[in-house]
């Protein structure tokens, strides 16, 4: 049975091939799609054109193949990718640092969905960001080529880039400085970006937090470096508290902004699906008992479960750890650097679940 949200976006797929795409220039094999509909005479020759836009429409197109895989819609991304270079005059690259990490992210995933590969333009892409770093400037990458200001809209989508195309250090020095330099301590959320002489863009558009939170979760995945998840699970929170309203993002017009909402959405998916932090659902921790020596994890009044660790597990027989939401004020006594933890409580139908760590705070997050 095909659900809710699969005919939802089957709609919206078809909304924009029927409103949307088109050929360019009458060149086979090529397709764009138009920035408006109806699309006056600049639109409709491309004359009028966004490149990142285009890359976002790539990346969507990549997302209908996944969500139903078949061979228009396989032909479909090579005619885009197609499009998107032919339109760029042959080359792949542009002046602006967000625009290449977008592309260079909807190629990277046409490849390995969808098996439409272009990697020499991902690593030509992958490669601009890498040497767009500067040391000397304070770290970060600039908006766009002979420019000073460096932002989340640039930095944030060339770090996932970079992390899922191997560059994990210099990804992770990427988030590590927006941790540093652009996360409000009050809020939890992310500026928009830096100027010369540290002065801040205090703008906290959903487009950033997107990003931050996508470069996190990559980074979560393939290092295994628990700041990244820490991270992930507090601008989750901040997210739910100070951006959304009753549990909505909300729009933010047309041009550029009508994308930013959707950006989030992505990246809230990628974290709520694909992120190493995600447990296991609570029936499983209500079934899962295990045996280590002469201590059992069983079920308590509260019907919470614990997995431990092979090690020590008698320091484990008083752990508890209740998690209404938010972050864990501090770690259970009970966890060592020799033990693993797993606890969920389920008390109601948003369950929560635990995770403690023995050097900061834990957090928590719906199983």
């Amino acid at each position: 049975m095909v659900s809710v949200w699969a005919q939802r976006a089957a709609h919206a797929e078809d909304a924009v091939l029927h409103h949307h795409l088109r050929r360019l220039w009458g060149v086979p094999g090529t397709r764009l799609g138009t920035a408006t509909w109806p699309a006056g005479p600049a639109n409709r020759s491309f004359l009028r054109w966004n490149y990142w836009w285009q890359a976002q429409l790539l990346d969507c197109l990549v997302d209908a193949f996944d969500r139903d895989p078949t061979a228009a819609r396989r032909r479909r991304i090579a005619q885009v990718a197609r499009g998107i270079r032919t339109r760029n005059l042959g080359s792949w690259t542009n002046d602006y640092y967000d625009d290449m990490a977008w592309l260079g992210l909807a190629l990277h995933r046409a490849g390995t969905v969808a098996g439409v590969r272009r990697a020499d333009a991902v690593g030509t892409l992958a490669g601009e960001l890498e040497a767009a770093w500067s040391d000397a400037a304070g770290d970060g990458i600039p908006w766009r080529r002979a420019d000073v200001f460096r932002n989340v809209p640039a930095n944030g989508p060339a770090a996932i880039l970079l992390a899922r195309t191997g560059r994990l250090d210099r990804a992770a020095a990427t988030v590590d400085w927006i941790d540093a330099h652009l996360r409000d301590l009050e809020t939890g959320l992310i500026y928009d970006g830096l100027r010369p002489g540290g002065v801040l863009e205090t703008a906290t558009y959903t487009y950033c937090q997107g990003v931050v939170l996508g470069a996190e979760s990559e980074l979560a995945t393939h290092t295994g470096e628990p700041r990244h998840r820490e991270r992930v699970h507090r601008l989750v929170d901040a997210v739910a508290h100070h951006l959304s309203v009753d549990g909505v993002l909300p729009g933010a017009g047309g041009g550029d902004g009508g994308l930013f909402a959707g950006i989030l959405a992505r990246y809230l998916a990628l974290v709520a699906f694909s992120s190493p932090t995600r447990l296991p659902p609570p029936s499983w921790c209500w079934r899962r008992r295990r045996r280590y020596g002469r201590t059992t994890c069983r079920w308590t009044g509260d019907r919470a479960s614990a997995r431990v660790g092979p090690r020590r597990p008698s320091l484990h027989r008083s752990c508890r750890c209740s998690c209404p939401g938010g972050w864990c004020s501090r770690p259970p006594r009970c966890w060592t650097a020799n033990l693993v933890v797993w606890i969920c409580t389920p008390r109601r139908p948003r369950d929560w679940c635990c995770w403690p760590s023995c050097s900061s705070v834990g957090s928590c997050w719906p199983c």
